[in-house]
């Protein structure tokens, strides 16, 4: 089993943006991906190179910052974004 703790990623709202026909992630979603990646890998010493291939379980444990509501689907793609980008595992579909 692997933990590791993140801060909580920006609102599935903010994630993408257009300019013009393309869509790319937001500047805040690179910016806490990377910072989210650095701290993953820090907290669990995890290489790159010893991804998890396969199907796999994720567990998200989730606590709310403010009394806002808030819907826990939200959490989920870039969580397995996340995983992905830092070769945690090869492939998000497979969770």
């Amino acid at each position: 089993m692997i933990e590791f703790t993140v801060p909580l990623p920006p609102s599935a709202n903010r994630l993408w943006r257009r300019s013009g026909r393309h869509i790319h992630k937001s500047s805040e979603y690179q910016a806490w991906l990377g910072d989210a990646g650095w701290l993953a890998r820090e907290r669990t010493g995890f290489s790159p190179h010893a991804h998890i291939r396969g199907p796999y379980k994720l567990t998200l444990h989730a606590m709310r910052p403010d009394k806002r509501r808030r819907d826990l689907d939200n959490l989920i793609k870039p969580i397995g974004d996340l995983i992905t980008s830092i070769g945690l595992v090869e492939d998000d579909s497979k969770c």
